[in-house]
């Protein structure tokens, strides 16, 4: 039997070479930081590949090994970030419930959370019918963090869902 691992097997092309070697009746190794759904027929490994002390885990995994895909090149916020960037006169309307993206909010860049059905700017957050959406508890318009403070935050106490290691561990 045919043996792939596959690098990134979250993201849009590592998922589908899954799905697809899976299909044909491969055995699939699938790493990815996060496991995602729909690859109950892989063996599915969250492993960092930044992260030395994950990629342990890979060795029982490697015996038989015939091909590997490599597809762990950007995370979509990373994609995203960099299309805004090559494009920075247009507007853009990111479409996720991801509050990641609220640092890339700009005068240009909006974020339509399709799940509370809001839309997410710099002045605040809007409903459906373009109206302020107003906070239960305090009974004022909610607002979005100032996004440059959020990278800061994520600088200070780190994030490692995005692998950002804290400047200061336990801050």
């Amino acid at each position: 039997m045919k043996k792939v691992l596959i690098a990134g097997a979250s993201g849009l092309v590592g998922y589908a070479a899954a799905r697809a070697f899976i299909k044909e009746g491969w055995k699939v190794i699938a790493l990815s930081r996060r496991i995602p759904p729909g690859l109950e027929e892989a063996i599915c490994l969250p492993i960092n590949l930044r992260d030395p002390r994950t990629l342990d885990a890979l060795n029982e995994h490697l015996q038989g090994l015939t091909h590997v895909v490599y597809a762990a090149l950007y995370e979509k916020d990373d994609l995203i970030a960099g299309w805004i960037q090559t494009h920075p006169t247009d507007h853009h309307t990111i479409v996720s419930s991801d509050t990641d993206f609220y640092q890339l909010l700009s005068d240009n860049v909006n974020q339509y959370n399709g799940i509370a059905d809001e839309l997410h700017t710099l002045t605040g957050i809007y409903d459906k019918k373009g109206k302020l959406v107003i906070d239960k508890k305090t009974k004022e318009p909610k607002k979005i963090p100032d996004p440059k403070f959020i990278l800061f935050e994520k600088c200070m106490r780190g994030d490692p869902t995005d692998n950002i290691f804290s400047a200061y561990p336990g801050v």
